[in-house]
Parts: C-alpha cells; structure tokens; sequence
C-alpha cells in the first residue's frame, strides 16, 4: 500500500464518521432535554440546556487555539480520533454528575454546577466538528451534508432508544457510538497509535455493556421528589406515597404513586408534574355517584355535571383526561356516549394495566372510548359534534420540546382552539375547563369573549354564556352556546354556595355578591380591555394568545428569566468567542523580542465573514423554531412531530449541502449569495401561506400530512443547506483555512443566541415575525456577501483580461 494510497482510505470514511458523530449529538441533545425535565422545573430546562449547547461553540474555540498555527492537512485525520473518544467518555461521565447534582436539585447552585458539566460532551463535539472542517474544507459540502443527515437520523435514533431503553441508557448508546468513530480513525489514521484504539474500543463495549447489559440504576438513578418545585415531591415526601412504577420514553417520565393512607386512589405524574388521579371503581355507572359525592365534592370540575338539559347528555368529548377522573365524573352526569382524548401513551398503558383498580375504564368499558392523540388535533380531524367538551387541568407546563420551553406552546387555549371548540358544540352544548388560579381561568375567559366577539356578541351579552366556579384551588370555566337564564343562574348560584364554594371569586351572570370585576363586565359598565389591564396591575398579562403567538400559561408580565438569562450569557460568550483569537494572537508586551517564539501571522479575517458564520446561525435557528412552532399541532405525538419535523427539515437541508457542491466550485461566495436570496422570498411565503394551509393539512389522515410536511419544508431545507459548507470554502479559497474552527465556534454560540432572540420575538409578536426575522438575517447575508462576489468578479475580469492580452 502507497503512502498516498494510506492517507487517501481514512477520507472515504469521513462522511460516515461525521453522519455518526453528528447523529450522537443530536440523540444526546434530545436525551438531555428529556433528563433535565425529570430533574428540574420547566422553567430551568431551556436555560441549562441552551448553556449546554453552546459547548458546540466552545468546543470550535478549543479546536482553533489548539491547532491555530500548524497547517492544515487534508490527508491525515490524526486530529478527528482523540476529541471522538473524549466525546465518548465525557457523556456518561457528565450524565452521572447531573444525576448526582439533581440530588441537590432544589437549591439554584444545582444550576449553576449542571451546565458546565453537561457543556462538556457537547464541547468536545464541537472540538471533533470543527478539526473536521478545518482539515477537509474542499469536501465541506459533503461534509456538512452528512453532518445534517446525521442529525436528522439522530432525531429519529433518540425517540426510538427512549421508548425502547429509557432516559439513561440512551446516553451510553451515544457514547458508544462516539468510541465507534474513535477506533475506526485511530485505526486508519496516517499514523496509527496502538493507545487510542485500544483506549476507544474499551470505551465502546463498556458503554454497550452499561446500556444492554449491567444495570445502572443505582449509580444513575434519577432523584424522583427531590425537587420541591415539582408535584411529586409532596406526594413522596408529604403525603409519604411510594413510587409503584415509572415509564421513560421519548415523551417524559411518567410515575404513578401509591398512598398507604388512602389506598382508594393512586396519582399519575408526568416529568414529576401534571398530576391525575386514579380512582379505585367498580366500573358500574350507578357506583360513580358514591364517589363523586365522597372524593369529588368540593372539585368544581364536578359543578357542570350537575346542571346539563336532559336533551345535552348523549355525547362528551373530555381532552386529557389522566388517571381517569375526568371519565367518572362523565359516567356520574349520565353522559352516554363519553370519547376519551390522551396524548401520554404511557399513561393509557398504566390505566390500563389497573383496570382490576379503576374498572376497565380505559379497558374497553362500553360506554368509553379512549384514543390516544393531541385533543386539538383529533377535533379538528372529526365532524362531530359535543353536548360537553371538558378540558381538566390540561397541564402541558413540562419540558418536552427540544429547546427546553414547552411550557410556552399550548395550542388547546387559543383564540383559534376556543372558535374549534365552539364550532363542535351542539345546540345546547358546553365547553367546561378547569384551571389552576385566576390568570389561567381569566386569560380564557379572555379568549372566549375575544372569539365570541368576532361572532358579534358584546362583552356583556357573552358574560350571559359565562359561569365560573372557584373552590379556592381550582376554578371551573364554563361557556354555552345557549345563554343561562336569570333562574337558571341564580339556581346555580345557590347550589354553589351549598357546596361551599367560594363566591367572591365565583362568577354567575344576574347574580349580585360575585367576582366584582366580572360582575361590572356582564353588566356593560367595564370593557375587556379594562379587565386586560386590571390583571396586568397585579402582574398577570391575560391578553388573547393564537396559534401563532401560542404561549397560554406564559402568565408573567415581561419576558420570562431564564430566556434573558440565556441570551445574555449568549451574547457574553459570543463577544469572548470573537474577541479572544485577536488577543491571544497579539504579542506579549515588557518582553524581550528574543525571548518571543516566532510563529506565523495569522491571515487578516475580513469582518463581514464575522457577520456572515453569525447570521448564518442566528438564521439558521430562527428558521428552524419558527417551523416547528407551526408545523407540531399537524401531529397528535410530540415525540413523532420533533422527530419529523427535525429529520425533514436536516434531511432536506443535508441533501441540499450534498447536491450542491459541484455548482460553481470556483466561487463559493457566489453561492452563498444565490442561496441566500432565494431563501428570503422562501420564509416570506411560509409566513404568509402557512396560516391558511396549515388548519387544512391538520384534517388530512397521518399519511398525507407526513407527505404534506415533506413536501411543505422542502424548498427551504434544500436552500438552506448550501450557505455553510460555502462559506466553509470560501475561507479556504481565501488562505484562511485556521480560521475555520474559529468561524465554527462563533456560528454555534451564535445558534444558541439565535434560538434564544427566536423565543424573545415569538413570545412578544408570534412565529410568523420569527420567520420575518429569520428572512432578514439571510438578506444581510446577501449584502454582506454581494462586495465580496463584485471584488471576485473584478479579480476574475483582470485575470481574463491580462491573459488576452499576452
């Protein structure tokens, strides 16, 4: 074998180490997202996993000062092995401090430890990714082709080992893999060295042994009820319950606890929150009564039962309803026909399993039918019609989507959810919703008046639809297609003051001695937009959210702590990032000229190449959660819709960086320029037709809308593709190979910003102006670029032009 030969085999297998590298980033990103979310509140989930993914930026620093003034060389990966393999050992080692740290979980110094320990692995990612293109730039667009398709794979990889291994094993399967590329370049490198594939292939089967064989539950089991900010820290440790069962998939973490006191009733938690009971039934209609009246009574989400019209019994649609109490309080109001709507497919399967406990309710009880989806989703996807939509504490406050804030996305309490449930009510139907305070309830009673006053009706002729009841703990919202009579009202307000509710925050239309406020809003003597800014003094912002702005329980007036957090310490670590190659780089001063090691100048960085690895991340990212803001209420799972949604757009993008990298090779900055400017007009037509094509695609059946979705990000993922790996050229064709990792560094932190700024525009103006943003990004990319390609231009026409000329 030549030597050329020999340094020639290792780059054939650069794509496939790359695709690898990058699927086990991707799976590692969703598998920690899952873990912070069993660990911390969903309020830290977005902060500390935004501080881990800036590792991938750090990781680029590591690798431009380790190698900044030594040549590149485009035929020796002996840089690519020893950052795979730290990459490898670094995931289990971080996963078990997290696991160690969330012990401590209360206290806000568990943050603080978390995220550089987590940063880790995602750094020496990083490290890899960057030696990757720095040494192999002429290929870039393979490259980052295969970097994509790995990411896309890896979406798909991490929900498939969720629901298959749980939320710790995953990490070990990431780390082999990560050993994986390690040996194989150790081995094929120039210059072999006997340590690193011995090294790596130990890590590899341990990492397999830890995930298929050993178990590791007792170094790496998760500290259930440890955090007091989370509901199953009171029933494990106030109401001592034991942990009877718990299942990790690519949802969350769902538990169900069981009490020695009170043996009659179980709770199911998911991620530690969001708990629903399971109550001990017979599975006989006439046995509901007994226990609604004993466990039940002082619930308000008992109250609509009591007073539907004999004629609006025979169908109820009730959207999430957990352990199943939503189920007998339906059976006890005589409903007959009662449809069942769960997205958590764990908690059906735990239902299910206890149907000797609950009877059968989610067993193939006669009168019950249970489907496993998105409540908004199925509604849009039947033409039926309710006499009761009940929604009880739909809590959707857990981190389940990937940037960590699914808190802020809830498309079941929009203006436009509150016109689908109105649409689907019978003539005498009702929608009834239990909420948790008072800005909850307010907010959708905002929303309801808003959608009823599209319809013509004033604020105080829609109040005659409203009653609300509040135990204090919970309220219970009810609105109906037909208004409540002045008997009917103070009827129901006597019943209410029997069962000792509370009236002062109790509502009923005609009725004196309730909730002030709403009083003086159902007799015309205040608008909405007072009761708006009423709630806004006390600190709570109840003003009407959409599908495009769909952020329901962000009930905080400002902007939410954590988002500025991360996009301060983003823009800290970005002015690091672009300000400390310049410093390290200058000579030291009061030193004897002697004493300084020569070392070669660095070539001079154009500064709209700092702007363009920017933007280019900041738009890139922007793109990314504006689209799947928009695209996740298509999907009744949120596994299934990340994971298609993540692996269509890289997909396309990947195949898009691959195709492209024969057009115009000579001129990089030209097709940047081409890509960017078609990308613009690209957003712009999302922005404007998603809003009306979107709702259709939702009634389509499962196999059309994933080829909607396909079809639908094609265009942007194929352009998006193509301006990295040419700019990754374009520094090549400049002699600036070194500054590659530095670039990589600045594009990452910058994707951190990005995702940030994105949740800061979506929050105050919505996902459409994400996308607007977005477009903006890539039109300054265009004029960035535009001098650059007329300076290439001028140099191309002088060349031609003395050529002629001898």
């Amino acid at each position: 074998m030549t030597a050329s030969s020999a340094h020639r085999q290792p780059t054939l297998l650069l794509p496939a180490c790359i695709f690898l590298v990058s699927c086990c980033v991707m799976a590692l990103e969703i598998a920690v997202s899952r873990l912070l979310s069993a660990l911390f509140s969903y309020h830290y989930v977005f902060l500390v996993l935004s501080l881990a993914l800036m590792g991938l930026g750090m990781g680029g620093m590591l690798s431009w000062f380790m190698r900044k003034n030594s040549p590149a060389d485009e035929k020796n990966p002996s840089g690519l092995g020893w950052p795979a393999w730290f990459f490898a050992m670094a995931v289990p080692s971080s996963i078990l401090l997290a696991v160690q740290v969330g012990r401590i979980a209360g206290s806000p110094w568990a943050i603080v430890l978390i995220s550089p320990i987590l940063c880790t692995p995602f750094a020496a990612a990083g490290w890899f990714m960057a030696n990757m293109y720095r040494s192999f730039p002429a290929i870039s667009h393979r490259l980052y082709g295969m970097d994509l398709l790995g990411a896309a794979a890896g979406a798909w990889a991490a929900v498939g080992m969720l629901d298959l291994l749980g939320g710790i094993r995953v990490h070990f399967i990431v780390a082999a893999g990560a050993a994986l590329v390690a040996f194989v370049l150790g081995v094929r490198q120039a210059a072999p060295s006997k340590r690193l594939p011995a090294l790596s292939l130990g890590a590899f089967i341990g990492c397999l042994a830890l995930a298929c064989g050993f178990s590791p539950d007792r170094l790496f089991q998760i500290p259930v009820g440890r955090n007091p900010e989370k509901e199953i820290h009171d029933a494990l440790d106030s109401f001592q319950g034991d942990l009877a069962e718990s299942r990790w998939t690519a949802f969350g973490r769902t538990d169900l606890v069981r009490y020695r006191s009170r043996p009659e009733v179980m709770d199911l938690y998911v991620d530690g929150t969001a708990g629903s009971p399971m109550y001990r039934f017979s599975g006989r209609r006439e046995d509901a009564a007994q226990l609604v009246e004993t466990e039940l009574a002082d619930f308000p989400g008992s109250f609509p039962f009591r007073y539907l019209k004999p004629d609006a019994r025979n169908s109820a649609l009730v959207i999430g309803p957990g352990g199943g109490r939503d189920i007998l309080l339906a059976l006890w109001g005589g409903l007959k026909k009662i449809t069942a709507v769960e997205i958590n497919a764990d908690l059906v399967d735990m239902v299910r399993e206890h149907s000797r406990f609950n009877g059968g309710i989610y067993a193939g009880h006669p009168e019950v039918t249970i489907v496993v989806d998105e409540g908004r989703r199925f509604l849009r996807s039947r033409a039926d019609a309710y006499d009761l939509i009940f929604l009880s504490l739909p809590v959707t406050n857990t981190s389940r989507s990937l940037e960590g804030y699914a808190l802020s996305e809830n498309y079941l309490f929009t203006l436009e959810s509150m016109a689908d449930y109105w649409e689907r009510l019978t003539a005498e139907g009702s929608l009834a919703v239990v909420g948790h305070n008072d800005a909850e309830i307010l907010r959708l009673l905002v929303l309801a008046l808003n959608m009823m006053g599209k319809g013509g009706f004033s604020p105080g002729d829609a109040m005659k639809h409203v009653y609300l009841v509040s135990s204090g703990d919970y309220l219970c919202l009810v609105l109906r297609r037909v208004a409540f009579t002045p008997p009917e009202a103070r009827e129901m307000h006597r019943a209410m003051l029997a069962q000792g509710f509370q009236p002062a925050s109790s509502y009923f239309p005609f009725v004196p001695g309730v909730n002030p406020s709403l009083l003086a809003l159902g007799l015309g003597r205040t608008g909405l937009d007072d009761l708006v800014r009423q709630v806004q003094a006390r600190g709570w912002d109840i003003r009407p959210v959409s599908d495009n702005r769909p952020f329901f329980y962000k009930l905080e007036t400002g902007t939410p702590t954590p988002v500025l957090i991360t996009g301060g310490l983003a823009l800290v670590l970005f002015a690091i990032v672009l300000l400390l190659p310049w410093a390290l780089d200058m000579p030291p001063r009061n030193r004897p000229e002697k004493s300084i090691r020569p070392r070669p100048p660095l070539p001079a960085l154009p500064v709209h190449a700092i702007g363009l690895f920017s933007l280019l991340g900041i738009g890139f990212m922007c793109t990314e959660l504006s689209l799947l803001g928009r695209f996740t209420p298509l999907f009744g799972s949120p596994a299934t819709a990340m994971a298609l949604l993540l692996s269509a757009l890289l997909g396309w993008a990947g195949l898009g960086s691959w195709i492209s990298r024969r057009w115009r090779p000579e001129a990089p900055q030209r097709r940047i320029r081409f890509a960017c400017l078609s990308i613009v007009p690209i957003l712009l037509g999302y922005a404007a037709l998603l809003p009306w094509i979107l709702p259709r695609a939702a009634q389509l059946d499962e196999p059309w809308r994933w080829m909607a979705c396909l079809g639908l990000l094609m265009p942007i993922g194929l352009v998006a593709g193509v301006p990295f790996p040419s700019a990754v050229q374009w520094l090549k064709h400049r002699g600036m190979e070194n500054h590659i990792p530095w670039m990589y560094g600045l594009n990452g932190v910058s994707s951190v910003a990005g995702s940030a700024m994105a949740l800061l525009v979506a929050i105050r103006f919505g996902f459409q102006q994400v996308l607007l943003a977005s477009a903006g990004c890539y039109l300054l990319i265009y004029f960035l670029t535009r001098n650059a390609c007329e300076q290439e231009l001028n140099k191309m026409r002088v060349t031609i032009g003395a050529s002629a000329l001898n």
